[in-house]
Parts: C-alpha cells; sequence; structure tokens
C-alpha cells in the first residue's frame, strides 16, 4: 500500500469522525440525555443538564469544522503530500552524529528539565479530594490493609504501596504523598522519547516529548496522588520491551522483563489492560510486516506464552486481594461498570465517540487553543503516515492503538473518564511528533543547506513548541478544570483553620458537600486531630446539597450539635454549577457546612 492511499485512508477517517459529530451535535436535550440516563450506572445522568449539552453542542460542531477541514485538505492535496513521506528515514533526519547529537543533547536536555518543572510547580498545592480518599482509607492503614482492601477501585496498589513508605517518611505532607506519581512521570518523559527515537529520530521524539511533558492532563496527574503515571511508565517500558523484541525474538530476558512490566502495570490498575493490548498488537503488526507469515505462528505462540505469563504474575500479586475483597471487587467494580453496551449498538457507539472526542481531547488539551488544536490533529493524521526508521513502514503503532483498544472494548465495553487516558495521551502525541517530523524533514532535505543548519531548525521547532504548549499549561485556572475528576479545593487549607478554633476533643466532623470530607481529614490529621468521618450511604446519594435548608435536615439526622457555615464559598469546586462564558467555565459559588457532633 502507497502513502498515497494511506492519506486517502486516513482523509476519510477523519470525514467520516467529522460528519459523526455533526449529526450528533443535531440530536435533541431530550433524547441525548434519555441515551445518558440508560447509559449511566444508576440510572440517572443528573450531570447532564440544558448548559452542560449546550456546551457539548458547541464542541462538538467545532471539532466536526476542524476534522472536516483537516479532511478535505488531506484528500485534495494528497499528490503533493505524499511525496514527502517517500524520502528515506535515515537521509531526512541526517543520521545522528557530528553537530546533530549535539544538538540533540541540548533540545533533550531543556524539554526534560522544562517537563520536570512544570509537574513540580504543583507538588504543592492543597490536597485534592480523590488522593486524601487514597491516603485516608489505604495507604495511611496498617500494610495488610493496603494489598488487600479493594472495597473502592481507589486502591491503586502498587501506587498505594509506594505512599505507604512515603507517608510514614513525611507524615502529612502533600509533598511526601505524591513523590511515587511525580518520579513516575519524571521517568515517563525520557522513556517516551527513547521509544519515539528509535522509531522515528531525535526530531520526532523530541516534539513528542515537549508535547507530552507539556499536557495539562500530564502535568495534573504528575502530581495527583494516583497510579495513573505509574501505570503509563509501564506502559511505555513493556513498548521499549516490544522494540528489542522485534530484533531478538528469542531473548529469555527481555520476554521476563516484558512480562514484569504488564504484571506490575496490572498490579497498579487493572485498566492496563487496555495499553497491555495495544503493546501486544504493535508486537504482532509489526512482526507479521517484518518477516511474513512464515516466522510469524512461533512469535505469536511466543507472545501468548509470556503474555500468559504477565497475567499469572499479576493475579499471584492480587491473591491477598481476591482472598479478602473478592472477584467482584477487582473485576466488577462500578468503575466497570460505568456504562455498557456494543459495537452493535448504535447509540452505545455515538455515546462512545461524543465521550472520546468532547470530553477525553477536551481534557487532553483544556488550555489549547483551538487552531493549535486543529495542528495536532494534523499532526496525527500525517503520523499515520509517517515511516518507521528500522524498515520503512508506516501506520503500524496508530493502527496498534485502535485495535488494542477495541479489542478489550470488545471484551468488556466501558465508558471510561479522561484521566484512565493518559497512557493514550502519551501514544497520540508520539504518533503527533511522528507525523510533525517527518512533514518539516522532508521540507529541510529539500532546501539548500547543510546539515547542521537542518539540525538546528528542528532544534530550534521542538523548542519553540515547548514554548508555547508550557505557556497555555500554566495559565491561571487550569487546574480547576479538573476539579469535577480530581475534587480538587484549593481554599480547604483556609476552611480547616476555620474549623479547627471550634473542634472539641472527641468531635465527629462531616460537611454538606461530599468529596470535602477528605482533604479536611487530610489537614486535620496533620494538625494533630484524629476526628473520624460521618458519611453514611444514604447521605451519600443526596449529596452534594443545592441548598442549606437540606443541609441543615442532614444535621438533624445526625444529631449535630453544631456547625460552622462558609456562605458564597468559591474555593471547592466539586459539585459546583457552571456557567458558559466563551471558551471559559466560570464556577458559581455555593454554600458550605461543617457539622461537629459530640
Amino acid at each position: 500500500m502507497n502513502r498515497e492511499s494511506i492519506l486517502i485512508g486516513v482523509g476519510l477517517v477523519l470525514a467520516v469522525m467529522a460528519g459523526g459529530m455533526a449529526g450528533a451535535s443535531l440530536f435533541d436535550f431530550d433524547v441525548v440525555r434519555g441515551l445518558a440516563d440508560r447509559l449511566s450506572p444508576d440510572g440517572a445522568a443528573t450531570s447532564l443538564d440544558h448548559l452542560t449539552n449546550a456546551q457539548i453542542v458547541a464542541r462538538l460542531r467545532e471539532f466536526a469544522v476542524v476534522t472536516g477541514s483537516i479532511a478535505a485538505a488531506l484528500l485534495a492535496l494528497r499528490r503533493s503530500i505524499a511525496p514527502f513521506f517517500a524520502i528515506p528515514a535515515t537521509r531526512a533526519a541526517d543520521a545522528d552524529n557530528g553537530k546533530a547529537l549535539t544538538f540533540e543533547v541540548i533540545v533533550v536536555g531543556v524539554v526534560l528539565i522544562v517537563g520536570v518543572a512544570l509537574a513540580w510547580n504543583n507538588v504543592a498545592m492543597p490536597v485534592r479530594g480523590d488522593e486524601a480518599l487514597a491516603l485516608l482509607a489505604f495507604a495511611a492503614q496498617p500494610l495488610w490493609t493496603v494489598v488487600s482492601n479493594y472495597s473502592v477501585p481507589s486502591n491503586h496498589v502498587l501506587h498505594t504501596l509506594l505512599v505507604f513508605i512515603t507517608h510514614r517518611l513525611g507524615e502529612w505532607e502533600e509533598v511526601t504523598l505524591r513523590i511515587p506519581a511525580f518520579l513516575a512521570a519524571c521517568l515517563v518523559l525520557p522513556v517516551a522519547y527513547c521509544f519515539v527515537r528509535r522509531e522515528h529520530g531525535w526530531f520526532a521524539a523530541g516534539l513528542a516529548t515537549a508535547l507530552i511533558a507539556t499536557s495539562p492532563l500530564f502535568i495534573e496527574y504528575a502530581t495527583n496522588a494516583r497510579g495513573y503515571t505509574l501505570l503509563t511508565l509501564f506502559f511505555l517500558l513493556s513498548l521499549l520491551c516490544a522494540q528489542t523484541l522485534m530484533c531478538r525474538p528469542a531473548a529469555t530476558r527481555t520476554w521476563m522483563l516484558f512480562a514484569v512490566c504488564i504484571a506490575l502495570g496490572f498490579f497498579t490498575i487493572p485498566i492496563m489492560a487496555f495499553p497491555a493490548a495495544v503493546t501486544v498488537a504493535w508486537m504482532l503488526i509489526v512482526r507479521w510486516r517484518q518477516g511474513g507469515p512464515r516466522p510469524w505462528p512461533a512469535f505469536l505462540a511466543r507472545t501468548a506464552a509470556w503474555s500468559g505469563v504477565a497475567l499469572v504474575l499479576a493475579l499471584i500479586l492480587y491473591v491477598p486481594v481476591l482472598t479478602v475483597s473478592g472477584y467482584d471487587a477487582l473485576f466488577n467494580n462500578r468503575i466497570i461498570q460505568n456504562g455498557t453496551g456494543s459495537w452493535l449498538d448504535g447509540k452505545w457507539l455515538l455515546y462512545l465517540g461524543v465521550n472520546l472526542s468532547v470530553g477525553t481531547w477536551s481534557k487532553w488539551h483544556v488550555a489549547t487553543p483551538v487552531w493549535a488544536q486543529a495542528a495536532l490533529v494534523a499532526m496525527i493524521a500525517l503520523g499515520v503516515a509517517a515511516p518507521r526508521r528500522p524498515t520503512g513502514h508506516c501506520g503500524t503503532f496508530p493502527l496498534a492503538v485502535v485495535l488494542g483498544v477495541a479489542a478489550v472494548l470488545t471484551v468488556k465495553p466501558v465508558i471510561f473518564p479522561s484521566r484512565f487516558t493518559l497512557f493514550l495521551l502519551c501514544a497520540s502525541m508520539m504518533i503527533a511528533g511522528a507525523g510533525g517530523a517527518s512533514l518539516i524533514n522532508a521540507g529541510l532535505a529539500r532546501l539548500p543547506t547543510n546539515a547542521a543548519v537542518r539540525s538546528g531548525a528542528r532544534g530550534l521547532t521542538v523548542i519553540l513548541v515547548l514554548t508555547c504548549f508550557s505557556w497555555w499549561a500554566t495559565r491561571p485556572g487550569v487546574a480547576e478544570k479538573f476539579a469535577w475528576e480530581t475534587g480538587y479545593s484549593p481554599g480547604v487549607q483556609a476552611m480547616v483553620a476555620a474549623v479547627e478554633r471550634d473542634l472539641r476533643p472527641g468531635d465527629i466532623v462531616t460537611t454538606s458537600q461530599k468529596l470535602i470530607i477528605h482533604p479536611i481529614r487530610f489537614y486535620l490529621n496533620a494538625a494533630g486531630h484524629r476526628s473520624t468521618r460521618i458519611y453514611s450511604q444514604r447521605w451519600e446519594k443526596t449529596n452534594p446539597c443545592p441548598s442549606i435548608l437540606q443541609a441543615m435536615g442532614l444535621r438533624r439526622k445526625a444529631q449535630c450539635d453544631r456547625q460552622v457555615l462558609f456562605p458564597q464559598w468559591s474555593g471547592f469546586y466539586q459539585g459546583g454549577s457552571t456557567e458558559s462564558m466563551g471558551n471559559r467555565l466560570r464556577v458559581v459559588r455555593q454554600s458550605i457546612v461543617v457539622f461537629f457532633c459530640s
């Protein structure tokens, strides 16, 4: 298949996506709400109102225009673009020697330093609701509870074990709580660079690493004490192992390392099934294209055997969980049950597409201008036709990402939140880096300049991309955009200071907002107060309280004798209503009540 045919295929896929998004934006609100209710685990999608639906419709139409324009450009200019990708990768990249190596070292050093600095900038921010819950319910408990209690999916067991260690070194400090996730994020950047460099050269690797390091979603979870960066790290390490196995399929030690990476990823979060499927699919596709059908069955058997070893290792690690918490807690919890469907169900496919295109993509690039998002879509589209450096084959990794995710969704169709897609963010930015580098490399190769000038131009391009995306990612208010998922509450420390003034020995504390209780408990423990919460299942179904009257009703049920009212408090964003202001969201202030029960 020539590259012109690949560009036609990519253009047609983008055109279908644009048509689907445009068609989805025409559905009536009642139809959309009914579908959301049917796919919601509790049968009521209460977060979807007219305002939210209007925002989704506007974003769908915006994406449809951008995607359709890129599709039209690819189809119309395919004959002009295709020759750019016909240049051998080694020539386009100006073999990595001489001054090119100097530029590479400088650029890589700058990208890694800026990436680490962007992540470290948030490491001391107020503790979020989800990470406070993970610490209080698991990491601060005895070791056996850490490895056996899976009552809620917040226990990312391997990450919780690491937090268990760091928490006892630094007690109730935000930094020590986030060290494992932060270190994993720091390692993600060089590992991603190594993988892309071996596939497409240092320029593509620099672009990909810069795009990953400056993504708001990556920056958010690099300092969120959860296991998502650790899972992404194991995904990229398994890809590095797979690269080696492409050249030496009989390397037993590499197969062992591959199995260990997959098993540890599963031990972190069971959604490792998605990145593991992508890695296995990529190995099989590349091996097929390298050697043809004859050696492929033997490689397939070896891959299946070692994948089985990885699953057995993961099950062994999960023996305490399976013994204490049971099978359903691990494989049939509320996250896995969050929306089910079938590939034959057009409504489920529509809902999945809207979730990925509007929800997930928006969280990936929450601070990125629309024109820059359009450029990223174009780079990803071109990345499908970018040739692999060793063989010149193209499209193997993008195809593996699609097939791997689709295979797992076939077995267990789910609608997952954007934080589950951190590995997909890294994969898409690696594809974008390859696409952008291929186009720029081909253009530079046609200019009458020497290798040093071309290498310098590549380095400046990476620095420019890094600078622009860093500027957008660090604008004020970016962290608040993730409050719905993380329970971000920047004013919680001031609230705790006010609560401490009315706190008596033996008090039990709770609030009229569901997730704010966990950061409050964290800082009360840090101040030496061992307060517990009143938090029944009935309360959970009635929270967050839309009015003070309901909050007072909760007070009477719990027989609380005192309270502190924070009227019109804007420091807590979880559950707050929002108003559309162009491309921004303004959080409407709400009142919060803290109860004391002696």
